[in-house]
């Protein structure tokens, strides 16, 4: 059988309770979590610790976000191609899709918790003020300089005498997904938009937004202990209704299923380093701490194999352990643990080949996590 040790795939088995004369082996991956959660608690009032944003109320179909930026000292930037006013404010970050040579105005990007997957964004109320004669500085591309990556500030000819304010609207909603049975988005403020044509600068100074849930709504439930305060919502404590997914899907506040082949019955785990035939002997799984008196043909094997999970939040995945088809040789004594019995079942391991039939063609996998 392959070597058995902590590795990124890891094979779980467990007994159910003794008087039900039950054995599962549960097979599964293993790996760790890569990312961070923190909650953030707020002063009173709901407004965020650097007090650009309050969030006016939030409920299972809608959230009201106000944002107010506090701008920094514009700053002059001589470059060869000219002279530039540079706008920014505090807690500013770059959009996510730059293009060098373009307009470089920074956003705001708010976290929300969503009631949908479908969602409309307007703007309730708004304030700013219009200034000429300013040039915001492009997005910086990259030159070589002897060898060395230099950033160039060349402005595009075409972003920069295009009639119209950039971008046509401030506010958007980006990035939405599921994640543990909720949905999340980020609300991009923009409060900076320029007009190439008449070197015109609209500022605002206050943006009021609603964002309105136009899919599928869930009863309100409390967000589990690793999405809690993602949302500036989640920070003020106001429930905000899951997005509703298939019956079988659904999980409880915890993460889990709502029922699984895990639910009942002591644990043990044991790792498979490489793919292939693993064959587990009576003695061993006694030396695990199997008691002999189970009957080694009510084992069964579960497991979701060894690759990574899909990279798309919303695509189909098992929420449960899934059963392995196995082979169990009771070679001792019938109905009893023998040192002579086998269990024997294929293990996919975290690195390998898939055959691709839309191809025809060998992939290699590896599972990073």
């Amino acid at each position: 059988m392959p070597n058995v040790g902590f590795s990124r795939h890891s094979v779980f088995f467990a007994h159910m309770l003794p008087h039900r004369g039950i054995y599962f082996i549960i097979a599964c991956i293993a790996w760790g979590l890569t990312g961070r959660s923190s909650a953030v608690s707020l002063p009173a009032a709901g407004r965020t610790a650097g007090g650009d944003i309050r969030v006016l109320s939030s409920d299972g179909s809608s959230t009201v976000v106000e944002f107010v930026p506090s701008y920094l000292p514009a700053a002059k930037q001589n470059i060869r191609s000219g002279e530039f006013l540079r706008m920014d404010f505090g807690n500013s970050e770059s959009p996510d899709r730059l293009i060098p040579g373009t307009p470089d105005l920074p956003v705001r990007s708010i976290p929300l918790r969503l009631g949908s997957l479908s969602n409309t964004v307007e703007i309730l109320e708004a304030s700013y003020t219009d200034t000429v004669n300013i040039t915001p500085p492009p997005v910086p591309g990259v030159m070589d300089v002897d060898g060395m990556p230099e950033p160039s500030y060349v402005p595009d000819a075409a972003a920069y005498g295009r009639a119209g304010f950039v971008p046509a609207n401030p506010v958007s909603l980006e990035n939405v997904g599921e994640s543990r049975g909720a949905v999340f988005g980020n609300l991009v403020v923009t409060p900076v938009l320029f007009d190439a044509a008449s070197r015109t600068l609209r500022k605002y100074t206050r943006i009021v937004v609603r964002v309105r849930a136009t899919g599928s709504l869930a009863g309100s439930g409390p967000a589990d202990r690793l999405t809690g305060g993602i949302g500036v919502n989640d920070r003020l404590g106001v429930a905000v209704a899951p997005a509703r997914r298939p019956a079988s899907r659904i999980r409880r506040a915890g993460g889990g299923p709502a029922s699984s082949v895990l639910g009942e019955g002591p644990w043990l785990k044991l790792s498979i380093s490489e793919g292939g035939m693993v064959r587990l002997t009576g003695q061993y799984l006694r030396d695990a701490g199997v008691p002999s008196g189970v009957d080694p043909r009510t084992i069964r094997v579960f497991g979701n194999g060894g690759g990574e999970l899909p990279v798309d939040p919303l695509a189909a995945v098992a929420d449960d352990l899934t059963e392995v088809s196995r082979l169990v040789n009771d070679a001792g004594t019938p109905g009893s643990l023998d040192g002579a019995d086998e269990v024997i079942f294929y293990a996919e391991a975290s690195r390998g080949w898939t055959y691709v039939p839309a191809t025809r063609k060998m992939s290699h996998f590896v599972n990073r996590y």
